[in-house]
């Protein structure tokens, strides 16, 4: 049985190119399973078990948006805030569990001049899982949490109506019990020869020759990473024809 609800309220001003948002959501999840985990030497073992269960989260999100007209720039700003408690079976043992999480956008979108554009965001993510204890006697597990930073930046520059340059760039902290960064940036180099309908576009990406990044997923009491292989670095040169 899931019982779910929800309420939001939108605001605006067009004329001014203004907008505001806030809702909320309830749900709550009734069910005659639950998740198992047994934790052996080197192995994880998942099932489920018939047992009376419930889950209930609350999510709240929010944002605001403005064009600012004398810098010909838009400005927006989203919050995200999203608690669950649910229960878990560990090595024949229940445990409930509370997981909060956070995530905060930003971005700016901006026309500098007539020949240059850029685009910049952050985000800020937050997720923390703790065990809930209601009998003093009861084993307490750590808490697990990790906190994620990631900005993108992209300029455009047009020199002419045949000649542009686009660069993209981003930067990822991710943090756990210790630090890690990551940088990756991209340039591409677009040519028109106009009246003879030839493209030329030379890419160049990964230019800063990151080879790998970890990101982490909270699940109860375990945090989970995940390695990505990225490319070298790698140029293109790219010519087309348009008939």
């Amino acid at each position: 049985k899931i019982i779910n609800g929800s309420l939001g309220y939108n605001f605006s001003i067009p004329i001014k190119l203004f907008f505001a948002n806030i809702a909320v959501n309830y749900s709550n999840t009734i069910s005659n399973n639950i998740n198992e985990i047994n934790f052996e030497t080197n192995l994880v073992k998942r099932s489920n078990l018939f047992f009376n269960n419930n889950t209930n989260s609350i999510f709240l999100l929010g944002g605001i948006s403005k064009y600012i007209f004398t810098l010909r720039t838009a400005v927006a700003l989203k919050i995200n805030l999203q608690q669950s408690n649910f229960n878990q079976f560990q090595n024949n043992q229940l445990y409930k569990f509370s997981n909060k999480s956070l995530s905060t956008d930003f971005t700016i979108n901006s026309k500098i001049t007539q020949k240059i554009s850029s685009s910049y965001s952050v985000n800020f993510f937050k997720n923390v899982s703790k065990n809930i204890v209601d009998d003093l006697n009861s084993k307490v597990i750590p808490k697990q949490y990790f906190e994620q930073i990631q900005q993108k930046l992209s300029l455009n520059f047009t020199f002419s109506n045949s000649f542009y340059l686009k660069y993209n760039a981003e930067h990822l902290l991710v943090s756990q019990k210790k630090s890690s960064q990551y940088f990756f940036n991209d340039v591409s180099l677009f040519y028109n020869m106009g009246k003879k309908r030839i493209n030329f576009i030379l890419t160049i990406n990964n230019i800063s020759n990151t080879n790998t990044f970890i990101t982490n997923n909270v699940d109860a009491s375990f945090i989970t990473q995940n390695l990505f292989y990225v490319r070298p670095r790698q140029v293109f040169v790219t010519t087309a024809f348009t008939f």
